[in-house]
C-alpha cells in the first residue's frame, strides 16, 4: 500500500511489421485469426454472457482486429475509434434482435448510442474549451450536477454506459490534461472514453489515461495480441468456473444450517468474484488485440498472503486509482506526522473514499446511491486490516528485513497458512457484504447446535488437506525451478497452448462429443452451456449486482428490476404452518393480491372454487397435485391450465355424462413428498376418482432437503421405505442438519421411487386411478434430469404416464414464461399446456376413463 508500481513505458510505436519479414507477419496474422475463430466458437458453444451479447462483441472485435493489423500505423488509432463507436448501437440493440429484427433493434440502439455520444461530446468539449483551467473545472462540476439530478429518476439504458465512461475517467483525464505536454491525436483522446468493450460491460476497470496513451505499440511480432488472446481465454475459463461454482457448489443462505455448509458457502461465495475477474480479463484482452499493452487487472488474488497483498492483487486498476488520487495526496498532506501515523491515516482516508466511491459507482450503474452503515463498517474494518499490514511491511523495510527467496518446508508451510488465513478472512468479509446479518446467522447456527464435533472435524480436516497440499506444491515447484524446469508455460507465450485449450473447450461444448462421455457428465456440460440465473437481489452482493448490470435487456438489471416487481404479498405471507410432512398450507378463505395477481383460497386451503367435500351424485373428481406452476403462479385463477382443462373436458364430454371436477391441490414449493402427504391428509377426503400428479425436470431437486426437514424435526414419515433409506444413508439422531442432507442427496432417486410407489399404492387401495403427467418447463438449463429414466421410474411405480415433453416444441421459451430465467409458465404457456394435455388425454382411455371421454363431436377451440 505504501508504494505503487508503475509499468514501464512501452516502446514507441514503429511502422507495422517493422523488423519482421512478410512471411513472419503473415504467420502471425493467420495464427491470430485461428485463435480468434476458436474463441468465437467457445463463446458460441457455451453461450457465454448471452444476455450481454458477448458473441456479437467478439465478432465485431475479431473482424476489427484482423483488419487493424494490416493497416498503416497512422490509420490505426482512427480505425480503433470507429470500431469502438460502432459497438455502442450494437450493444444496445443486441437483446432485441431476436424479438424485433435487426433494423428496428439497431434503430433503437442507435437512439440510445446517440444520447451517449451527445452527452459525452458535451463533457469532452468542456474539457477543451479555451478557458482557464479553474473555469473548465467549474463548468464540468455544473454539468455533472445537472446530469446527477437527471440520472436520479431516469431508467434509460444509456445512463449506466455513460456513467461508466465518465464517472472516474473524466476526473483522471482532466487532471492529466493540466500536466500534458505532448501532442495527442484527437482519435486517441476520444478512444479513451469510447472504449470498445465499454458498452457491453458497464462495470468497467478504471483505465488510467496516461497509461492508456503511452501503452499503444505496433506489435509487429504479435506478442501483445497473443497476450490479449491468452487473457480473453483466461476470462472465459474464469466465467466457466464461475458457472460451475454457482450451479453445483454454492449453497443458498437458507442452507446455512451447520458448520459444513457455512464453510462451503464462505469459499464458494468468495469464488463468485471469478465473474468480475473474467469480465476484466476479456475487456483488457480485447484492447490488447488493438495494440494497447495494458497491465493486468488481477493477479492470482486467491493466493494473497496478507491484507495489503490482497489489496495489491484484486482489481488492480481500482487500487492504482485510489493510490494515486487519494492515498498519495492524503499521505503528503499528513507528511508532518510520524511516517507510520501518516501511513495509517492515509490508508484510513483511502478506505473511507472506497466506501463513498462504491456508492458513487452504484448510483451511475444502478440508479441508487446506497449509504449504509454496514458497508461503512465493513470497508473501514478492511481498511484497518490493510493499514496494520502495511505498517508491518513498512517497519520490516526500515529494519532491512528482506523476504527469503529459498523455499524450505517451514517457509512453505508459513506461506500456505498465511494464504489460507487471508482467504478465510476475505471470505468472511465477502459473506458479510453479500448476506444481510451474516454474523447473526453464524450466531444462530452456533446456538441451534449446528457446530458439532463431527462438523468441526470435517472442516478442520479439509483445512489440513489444503495446507498440506499447498505446502507440498510449493516444494515441488521450487524443486522443478531449481532443476531449470518451468512448472507451467504461461498461455501468454504459447499460441500452441492457447489453441489446444480452446480446441478442447470447443470439443467439450459439441453435443456429438460430450454425449460420448455418459449421460450424467453430458448433462453437466449442457448445464454449463447457459448462464445461471441471478441470485435473489439480497444475495447477489455489490459486485454481483454491478456485474449483472446488463443494460441491453433491461434498463437496469439488478436495480430497476427490484422496482418493477409485481405488487402484492408473497406466498409466505398467506400460508400457515402445519405440524406434519406438508409443512405449510395456504390459509383457507384468504383473498389478496399475490405477485400482482388476484389470489383467492377456498375454505379447504386450495386455490380453486368453493366446493362441498362430499362428492355430488353424477360427478367425477380428479385431484391435481404439483408445485407452483400447477397451482397457477402469477396467472389469474381462470387462466391456469387446471381451469382451462376442466373447461375443455366439460365442453367435449357427452351431455348425458357425469360432471367433471378438477380439484387443484398443488402448492408453492411442493415436491413429491409434499404431494403424497397432501393426497393422504386432504385430497382423499373428497372421494376422488383419479389423481393427476404433474411433474417437471426439478422432480429430484428438493426431495433430499424436504426429507431432511422431516427427519430432523421428527415428523413421522408416510412410508416405511423412507425410514429404510434414512437408515441406509447413515443418518442418526446426532447427525447434523446439513450432514443429513448431504447423506441423503445421493439417494434422491430412491426417495422419488419410494414416494411414487406409495402414492400409487394409496390410490389403488381406494380405487383411484394414479396418472403421472410430465410437463417440463422450457428453457431451464440449471436443473437437468434424465427424462427417460424419470418416466421409466414413474411407469414402474404403477402410474399411468402421460408424456408432454414436447408441449413447447416450436415455441420460444421466453414467450411461454414471465422472463427468460423464470421457472413458471405464463398465461400463454398455461393455455398451451391445457391444449396439449387435452389432446393427449383424448388418446389415453387409461388416463381419462370412459365415463369422462369426450363425445364424437370435434373438440372445441382453445380459449
Amino acid at each position: 500500500m505504501t508504494t505503487i508500481s508503475r509499468p514501464e513505458r512501452s516502446v514507441p510505436p514503429a511502422e507495422p511489421d517493422a523488423g519482421v519479414s512478410p512471411a513472419r507477419a503473415g504467420q502471425v496474422w493467420f495464427t491470430l485469426a485461428l485463435q480468434l475463430l476458436l474463441l468465437l466458437l467457445v463463446v458460441r458453444s457455451f453461450r457465454l454472457e448471452e444476455r450481454r451479447g458477448l458473441f456479437a462483441l467478439m465478432l465485431l472485435a475479431t473482424a476489427g482486429a484482423l483488419v487493424h493489423r494490416r493497416l498503416p500505423l497512422r490509420w490505426r488509432s482512427a480505425f480503433f475509434l470507429a470500431i469502438s463507436l460502432a459497438s455502442f448501437p450494437l450493444a444496445f440493440a443486441w437483446p432485441h434482435v431476436a424479438e424485433a429484427g435487426w433494423l428496428p433493434a439497431l434503430a433503437a440502439g442507435a437512439q440510445q448510442a446517440a444520447w451517449v455520444a451527445g452527452i459525452g461530446a458535451v463533457l469532452f468539449g468542456v474539457c477543451h474549451l479555451p478557458l482557464a483551467f479553474r473555469w473548465r473545472v467549474g463548468l464540468l462540476i455544473a454539468v455533472a450536477g445537472g446530469l446527477f439530478y437527471w440520472r436520479s429518476d431516469a431508467i434509460d439504458p444509456f445512463w449506466a454506459v455513460l456513467g461508466s465512461m465518465f464517472m472516474f475517467r473524466l476526473w483522471i483525464y482532466v487532471r492529466e490534461l493540466r500536466r500534458e505536454k505532448q501532442a495527442v491525436p484527437w482519435s486517441e483522446r476520444l478512444s479513451y472514453f469510447f472504449l470498445l468493450p465499454n458498452a457491453f460491460f458497464p462495470f468497467f476497470p478504471i483505465v488510467d489515461y496516461r497509461r492508456f496513451r503511452d501503452c499503444r505499440v505496433a506489435d509487429a511480432d504479435g506478442a501483445v495480441a497473443q497476450r490479449g488472446v491468452a487473457w480473453i481465454l483466461r476470462g472465459i475459463m474464469h466465467l466457466l468456473l464461475y458457472r460451475a461454482v454457482k450451479i453445483y457448489l454454492l449453497p443458498t443462505p437458507i442452507d446455512l444450517i451447520d458448520v459444513e455448509y457455512l464453510a462451503l458457502f464462505l469459499v464458494t461465495n468468495y469464488a463468485l468474484y471469478l465473474q468480475i475477474s473474467g469480465h476484466f480479463h476479456i475487456i483488457t484482452g480485447l484492447l490488447h488485440l488493438y495494440g494497447y499493452d495494458l497491465a493486468r487487472t488481477h493477479d492470482r488474488y486467491f493466493l494473497a498472503s496478507s491484507f495489503s497483498d490482497i489489496w495489491r492483487r484484486i482489481n488492480i486498476y481500482w487500487k492504482d486509482f485510489l493510490t494515486e488520487h487519494v492515498f498519495y495526496p492524503a499521505f503528503f498532506t499528513l507528511r508532518r506526522l510520524p511516517r507510520s501515523a501518516a501511513i495509517m491515516a492515509a490508508v484510513g482516508v483511502t478506505f473511507l473514499a472506497t466506501w463513498l466511491l462504491h456508492s458513487w459507482q452504484a448510483f451511475w450503474l444502478l440508479g441508487d446511491f446506497p449509504v449504509a452503515t454496514r458497508d461503512a463498517a465493513l470497508w473501514l474494518s478492511a481498511g484497518s486490516l490493510v493499514a496494520i499490514s502495511s505498517l508491518w511491511q513498512y517497519r520490516a523495510a526500515l529494519a532491512g528485513t528482506r523476504p527469503k527467496t529459498d523455499v524450505t518446508p517451514a517457509s512453505a508451510l508459513i506461506l500456505t497458512l498465511k494464504v489460507v488465513g487471508t482467504f478465510a478472512t476475505v471470505s468472511f468479509f465477502w459473506a458479510c457484504w453479500t448476506v444481510p446479518k451474516f454474523p447473526q446467522l453464524l450466531a444462530a447456527v452456533a446456538i441451534s447446535g449446528g457446530i458439532t464435533p463431527r462438523g468441526v472435524a470435517v472442516v478442520g480436516g479439509g483445512l489440513l488437506a489444503v495446507v498440506a497440499g499447498g505446502t507440498l506444491l510449493q516444494l515441488a515447484f521450487a524443486r522443478l525451478r531449481h532443476s531449470g524446469i518451468e512448472p507451467a508455460l504461461p498461455l501468454e507465450r504459447s499460441p500452441l497452448a492457447c489453441t489446444a485449450t480452446m480446441a478442447l473447450l470447443v470439443a467439450a461444448g459439441t453435443p456429438a462429443v460430450h454425449k460420448t462421455v455418459g449421460p450424467e457428465l453430458s448433462q453437466q456440460i449442457v448445464t454449463l452451456q447457459a448462464d445461471p440465473p441471478p441470485l435473489p437481489d439480497a444475495n447477489e452482493g455489490y459486485y454481483g449486482l454491478l456485474a449483472e448490470t446488463n443494460l441491453q435487456s433491461d434498463p437496469l438489471l439488478g436495480g430497476i428490476q427490484l422496482a418493477n416487481r409485481p405488487d402484492g404479498v408473497t406466498y409466505g405471507e398467506i400460508s400457515r404452518a402445519r405440524n406434519d410432512v406438508i409443512g405449510t398450507e395456504l390459509m383457507p378463505g384468504h383473498t389478496s393480491s399475490v405477485y400482482g395477481v388476484p389470489f383467492r383460497v377456498n375454505g379447504w386451503g386450495m386455490r380453486d372454487d368453493d366446493l362441498p367435500r362430499p362428492k355430488p351424485p353424477g360427478t367425477y373428481r380428479i385431484a391435481l397435485l404439483g408445485s407452483s406452476t400447477t397451482m397457477g403462479h402469477r396467472v389469474a385463477q381462470d387462466e391456469d391450465f387446471e381451469s382451462l382443462l376442466e373447461k375443455r373436458i366439460a365442453e367435449a364430454a357427452s351431455p348425458s355424462g357425469p360432471h367433471i371436477e378438477l380439484l387443484n391441490f398443488a402448492g408453492p414449493g411442493h415436491y413429491a413428498l409434499h404431494s403424497a402427504a397432501v393426497l393422504r391428509e386432504k385430497a382423499f377426503g373428497f372421494q376422488l376418482d383419479a389423481v393427476y400428479y404433474v411433474a417437471h425436470q426439478g422432480e429430484y431437486y428438493g426431495l433430499p432437503k424436504h426429507l431432511t426437514q422431516c427427519v430432523r424435526v421428527g415428523f413421522p414419515l408416510p412410508y416405511p421405505c423412507l425410514d429404510e433409506i434414512v437408515r441406509r444413508a447413515g443418518v442418526g439422531d446426532d447427525t447434523s442438519w446439513g450432514m443429513t442432507e448431504l447423506l441423503l442427496k445421493p439417494h434422491d432417486k430412491e426417495v422419488a421411487r419410494c414416494v411414487y410407489r406409495g402414492i400409487v399404492e394409496d390410490c389403488r387401495q381406494r380405487g383411484v386411478v394414479p396418472v403421472w403427467i410430465y410437463v417440463p418447463i422450457p428453457g431451464v438449463t440449471t436443473v437437468t434430469i434424465d427424462e427417460g429414466r424419470l418416466k421409466a421410474l414413474a411407469r414402474r411405480a404403477g402410474f399411468v404416464v402421460v408424456d408432454l415433453s414436447d408441449w413447447a416444441v416450436g415455441e420460444r421459451p421466453a414467450d411461454l414464461k414471465f422472463d427468460e430465467s423464470d421457472y413458471h409458465a405464463n398465461a400463454r404457456g398455461h393455455r398451451l399446456i391445457a391444449d396439449r394435455l387435452f389432446t393427449a388425454l383424448q388418446n389415453r382411455p387409461d388416463a381419462l376413463p370412459p365415463i369422462a371421454q369426450p363425445s364424437e363431436r370435434p373438440p372445441a377451440d382453445g380459449p
